[in-house]
């Protein structure tokens, strides 16, 4: 008789892994902090406030709060308690205004351990006809030790009706902060949100006769009374630089009013003209205008050029016909990531003909021998990242066709060509008026 017996086996977890998911891959708490607002975004919210309160030294209170759809009990269980859930791989939009989700790591919440000790979740969402359920967790992160297996540490949870007259929405408090933060912990923060989440509102108004929802936009604002000079929406830290605003309204019967506001002057200068326009309707509209030099921008977290390009997105997304909040949302989502060498890959691609730029490699670099300079291979992966986004593509060698690009390493430099989409964003970001000498700049490597 043999001695032998058989069983199934199953993995666990150790709790180290939320450290290891949290600590090792954030890089800095701007970004763990940015992932909470991602979530705000993902959930339709219009907006996101963030509040730090005394955490120029540890033990304060970071609070995160959107007015979204929440997470019903069933949501948190099966999203927010699964490690490196798939929901956004398999639902890439939002319910609501159809949003490009952000992410698909799933880890966003373990990054909230890089910041504080101790996590309240709290969200109310819409369970059924008419009625409407508040959950509550909290999370302290320091009964996760080492050694110890995820799955058997237990999290307290309450789930109640409310009345249905209380607001939908997501609350995450941060308590016990473990970190000092300083004013370039909020640059940072402040960079990292300026556009990472679209907090961008197109400000005009018309009156609107349809019935149809559509997607407001999405606003972040700051709260941080130890750094009053970062506080309100992170869009108006951008427009506060412009060099003067032109406020226009147009009232029900036609007359219009104007407001110029000089800033560096502080002055305003009124204007009503005689001329009506009867036919427009009720108006409102606000146009921020810059001067691209130095002195303007000081103390600005982003370069010159940076700040030229983003100018521009905000103008063309504004006064370009049919572009929607949804579209502007998700070509904002796309300059989070964009470095201004980016922005020169696609200026490239897109005008390499034009320019006397010297002919680029034809060939892959799957075919390349010898090394690849360190500078070619960041730039490569850059265009490989672009090429996820659906920006570029890349023909065959007959030209007919395209060949599908799997990592750098199958990047053909002269036959990328910006895609349908890849050419709307092209214009909406002003790449034409990037310099030829830094466009050159990316093309010696690519040669």
């Amino acid at each position: 008789m043999e001695n032998t017996s058989s069983s199934e086996l199953h993995f666990s977890v150790d709790s180290h892994l939320l450290l290891e998911l949290g600590e090792r891959l954030v890089a800095r708490r701007s970004i763990a902090l940015a992932e909470l607002a991602k979530n705000a975004y993902d959930a339709d919210s219009p907006d996101v406030v963030i509040t730090l309160d005394k955490v120029t030294k540890t033990g304060g209170t970071i609070v995160v709060e959107d007015h979204g759809e929440g997470m019903t009990y069933d949501m948190l269980v099966k999203g927010w308690m699964r490690i490196a859930t798939g929901d956004k791989r398999e639902n890439p939009v939002s319910r609501k205004y159809e949003r490009l989700r952000t992410g698909a790591k799933g880890i966003g919440r373990f990054a909230c351990r890089v910041l504080s000790n101790r996590l309240l979740l709290e969200s109310v969402a819409v369970v059924g006809s008419g009625r409407k359920e508040k959950v509550s967790a909290t999370f302290d992160w320091r009964d996760f030790k080492p050694g110890s297996s995820v799955g058997e540490i237990g999290i307290s949870c309450i789930r109640q009706l409310v009345d249905y007259s209380t607001d939908t929405g997501t609350k995450i408090t941060l308590e016990d902060t473990r970190g000092i933060w300083e004013e370039d912990d909020l640059n940072q923060l402040r960079n990292d949100l300026l556009s990472l989440v679209s907090d961008y509102t197109p400000e005009m108004q018309v009156a609107d006769t349809e019935k149809k929802p559509k997607d407001p936009g999405f606003q972040v604002i700051i709260r941080a009374p130890d750094f009053p000079e970062f506080q309100g929406r992170i869009v108006e830290q951008f427009l506060r630089y412009s060099w003067c605003r032109l406020i226009g309204r147009i009232s029900s019967d036609g007359k219009p009013r104007y407001q110029l506001r000089v800033r560096r002057l502080k002055k305003d200068l009124q204007y009503s003209p005689e001329r009506t326009f009867a036919e427009v309707g009720e108006t409102y509209f606000r146009i921020d205008f810059f001067v691209y030099r130095r002195e303007y921008f000081a103390g600005f977290p982003i370069s010159l050029n940076e700040a030229r390009n983003l100018g521009n997105i905000f103008a063309n997304i504004a006064f370009f016909r049919g572009f929607s909040a949804g579209e502007a949302n998700h070509l904002l989502q796309i300059v989070d990531d964009l470095t201004y060498r980016g922005m020169c890959v696609l200026a490239l691609v897109g005008r390499k003909d034009e320019l006397p730029i010297g002919q680029l490699r034809e060939e892959s670099y799957s075919e390349r021998k010898g090394t690849v300079l360190y500078e070619t291979i960041s730039i490569l992966q850059e265009i490989y990242r672009i090429y996820n986004w659906g920006l570029v593509a890349c023909r065959q060698k007959s030209g007919e066709g395209y060949v599908a690009i799997l990592d750098w390493t199958d990047v053909a430099p002269n036959r990328l060509l910006l895609t349908s989409v890849g050419q709307r964003y092209h214009h909406l970001m002003g790449l034409e008026e990037i310099p030829e000498e830094d466009i050159a700049e990316v093309a010696k490597y690519l040669r």
